[in-house]
């Protein structure tokens, strides 16, 4: 009895970070922006720092909402994907509507949170080129389909090698070429 205590008082140390980060990036976020409001504004400078630390303390919460409610629903390994951050983006956006313009708000503050976290997270899941699989992006966005496979994930990330310099000259050339032959071969597969 008393080790089932123990073991439902023990802190997940890695969501305890990810909440701290996310709430601080959210904070700075929210800080430089309510300062650059207040100055594009015209407000006096004595004023714009209260303008910098209310923003501060605002998108902190939201941040800190989002990646809580993120945290408790990505429990399950197979929750981990971009219908998950919508969720998370659509309770922290309608909590947001509802405090700023009271509950009938909050309806559209949920579709905005669902909709902005589920393209930021569809669109780094494609640019971290963390699926294996295809993904298919929404027909309005530039690009259509990102692939990843072991041929092509092993040149793109020797191609970023290459950009930051890290390859010799021979390995950089051998490595532009693979990149501009994996290009091709993608325009002919349209």
């Amino acid at each position: 009895m008393a080790r089932a205590s123990i073991d439902a008082l023990a802190i997940d140390r890695g969501a305890l970070d990810r909440v701290a980060r996310a709430a601080t990036a959210s904070a700075c976020v929210g800080f430089a922006l309510g300062l650059a409001l207040a100055l594009r504004r015209r407000r006096p400078a004595a004023v714009a720092p209260t303008h910098a630390v209310a923003g501060a303390m605002n998108a902190g919460a939201l941040g800190t909402g989002y990646a809580m409610t993120l945290e408790a629903l990505e429990r399950a390994p197979e929750a981990r994907d971009a219908r998950t951050h919508a969720v998370a983006g659509a309770i922290a956006g309608a909590a947001v509507g509802a405090a700023r313009a009271g509950r009938g708000a909050s309806a559209a503050g949920g579709v905005a949170g669902a909709t902005t976290a589920f393209g930021a997270r569809a669109c780094a899941t494609a640019i971290e080129g963390a699926r294996d699989d295809e993904f298919e992006f929404p027909t309005w966005f530039p690009v259509q389909r990102a692939r990843g496979g072991r041929g092509e994930g092993e040149t793109l990330a020797r191609m970023a090698a290459a950009r930051r310099g890290e390859l010799s000259a021979s390995e950089e050339a051998e490595t532009r070429d693979e990149y501009s032959r994996m290009k091709m071969r993608r325009a002919r597969e349209r």
